[in-house]
C-alpha cells in the first residue's frame, strides 16, 4: 500500500465512527466497503477484485447493509481501527 491508501484506510475509519456515535446512528456500510476494496486495490489481480465485489454485492442483496446489530458494528470497527 502507498500512503495515500493508508491515510483514505484512516478516513474510512474515521468516518464510520461518526455515523455510528451519530444520532441518529447510521450503518457504516460504504467505508466498509471501500476500506477492504483499498486494501487490495493495488494487488491488480483482478481474481481478488471480483470475489470482493462479489462478497459486497452479495452483502447488499441480502441487506446486511441495512440490518445490522450495533454490537457487532463496534467490534468491526475496533477491530479495523
Amino acid at each position: 500500500m502507498l500512503p495515500e491508501d493508508i491515510s483514505d484506510l484512516h478516513c474510512y475509519i474515521e468516518a464510520a465512527w461518526a455515523k455510528l456515535k451519530g444520532n441518529p446512528i447510521r450503518i457504516p456500510h460504504q467505508e466498509h466497503r471501500q476500506l477492504h476494496m483499498t486494501m487490495y486495490r493495488r494487488l491488480e489481480n483482478p481474481f481478488v477484485i471480483g470475489q470482493l465485489t462479489s462478497y459486497w454485492d452479495a452483502y447488499e442483496a441480502v441487506g446486511l447493509n441495512v440490518f445490522t446489530g450495533y454490537d457487532y458494528l463496534e467490534k468491526v470497527w475496533q477491530y479495523h481501527e
